[in-house]
């Protein structure tokens, strides 16, 4: 963590900071490399746990094989469309067929 801080927060050179800790160039390097993907990491995914997705293809999914069941017995998309807002999820008529198409 100390290498990493130094390199990024800091701005030291790769190659000073190695020596401070009797490490590699090439091994602080990776540090700094494996910091950087664990915060973008940790980005996206405090983004998502703050924003639900608003695509309504990924939103059907979990309702997938109900809506094939209600479209199997001759239910309409736009039945199918009234079922899902019934369950919480708005959407519309074309996203339901072409979502039930793939």
């Amino acid at each position: 963590m100390a290498v990493a801080r130094l390199l990024l927060v800091d701005g030291l050179p790769l190659s000073e900071v190695a020596a401070q800790h009797e490490m590699s160039s090439q091994q602080a390097n990776v540090t700094r490399s494996r910091f950087l993907a664990k915060a973008e990491k940790q980005r996206i995914e405090s983004f998502m746990a703050r924003e639900k997705p608003k695509l309504s293809a990924t939103l059907l999914e979990p309702f997938d094989q109900d809506m094939r069941t209600l479209r199997d017995k001759g239910y309409t998309f736009s039945q199918i469309v009234a079922f899902l807002r019934e369950q919480g999820i708005e959407t519309s008529v074309t996203t339901v067929r072409n979502f039930l198409k793939e």
